[in-house]
């Protein structure tokens, strides 16, 4: 293309224009390269925050936790593959992949301690819905994951512990 034509697009485009045709073959393939790979890499709403139960919907019903201490948290590692927070009741930890809009979340273990029956419940449901992820969506405030058998944790953004 002609520069001309170029030269009507906004500043920053053109600049970049100009630094594109000023790359080598090889230095264009890897920017195009990293570029590619960034937008394969976490949606930013998902990592670098912390995500607070706000309600759960299990077999069609929906359920709050039943006290703000017992709401369970967790927060999705910058790296990509590890997932924490409280469960309820213990701690937990875990891995996780996402693809596109698919959630997995595997290997969770949780600490051992025990808690009030209603806590403990909590906990239970929690991590078994966890485990079951297919799929998530996610804006600046609310996280919903959900499984294909409409079974969903509802999440509102927090802060970072």
């Amino acid at each position: 293309m002609c520069r001309t034509h170029f030269t009507r697009l906004e500043p920053q485009a053109f600049k970049l224009w100009l630094t594109l045709e000023r790359m080598s073959r090889p230095a264009l393939v890897i920017a195009a390269t990293l570029v590619a790979s960034s937008a394969l890499a976490l949606p930013l709403p998902l990592t670098e925050t912390s995500w607070t139960l706000r309600s759960y919907t299990l077999d069609g019903r929906t359920f709050q936790p039943p006290t703000a201490s017992s709401r369970p948290r967790l927060t999705f590692e910058v790296d990509g593959k590890g997932v924490r927070g409280f469960a309820g009741c213990n701690q937990f930890t875990g891995s996780f992949k996402v693809e596109s809009n698919a959630l997995t979340i595997v290997n969770v273990a949780t600490t051992r301690r025990a808690c009030r029956a209603v806590a403990m419940e909590l906990e239970g449901r929690f991590v078994d819905l966890l485990t079951k992820a297919e799929r998530y969506s996610a804006n600046e405030q609310t996280l919903l994951i959900s499984s294909g058998r409409g079974n969903a944790l509802t999440f509102e953004r927090s802060r970072l512990p």
